[in-house]
């Protein structure tokens, strides 16, 4: 079970920047994270509030 709202979830996920190769109407295509990007990605979670790795995996689902 985790402790963040769906609302929360949505937020974090939105604040995870990649490089976006092309976007449409229909498709937005990224690049997916190298380390060092996953790395700063998950410090930057993190440091908004304190959680596991079931709901940082939650949050990365999406990319």
């Amino acid at each position: 079970m985790t402790n963040l709202t769906q609302d929360e979830i949505e937020e974090l996920a939105r604040r995870v920047r990649l490089k976006i190769l092309h976007e449409d109407e229909e498709v937005v295509l990224m690049t997916a994270p190298n380390e060092e990007q996953l790395e700063s990605i998950i410090k930057e979670l993190i440091s908004y509030k304190p959680m596991n790795l079931r709901e940082i995996h939650i949050i990365l689902s999406g990319i």
